[in-house]
């Protein structure tokens, strides 16, 4: 008895495609551009950072502590990467 219900209602539900309207597709596509490019800009100054900051640290003997900046900027540049296909994971 619960099961048609089920079945009723879920396939009653729509589901539209993501689909942007023409005026606007160009400009959200440049945003999301330039947002990439902030991103990689900022991965690339993190690594040079913590570089530094391990040369730095190496001279002091200090080295291993440096290797969790450097592991913070990884993380963050998989993720850069990885956006569009973790959202459309979570989205579907």
């Amino acid at each position: 008895m619960f099961t048609n219900l089920y079945v009723t209602v879920a396939t009653s539900i729509p589901n539209p495609s993501p689909e942007a309207p023409p005026e606007l597709e160009g400009k959200v596509s440049t945003i999301l551009g330039l947002g990439m490019w902030l991103v990689m800009v900022a991965c690339v100054a993190g690594v040079l950072i913590c570089a530094g900051k391990m040369a730095l640290a190496y001279r002091r003997g200090e080295l291993a502590e440096s290797f969790g900046s450097l592991a913070g900027v990884g993380v963050a540049c998989i993720l850069g990467a990885s956006a569009s296909g973790f959202v459309n994971f979570l989205m579907l």
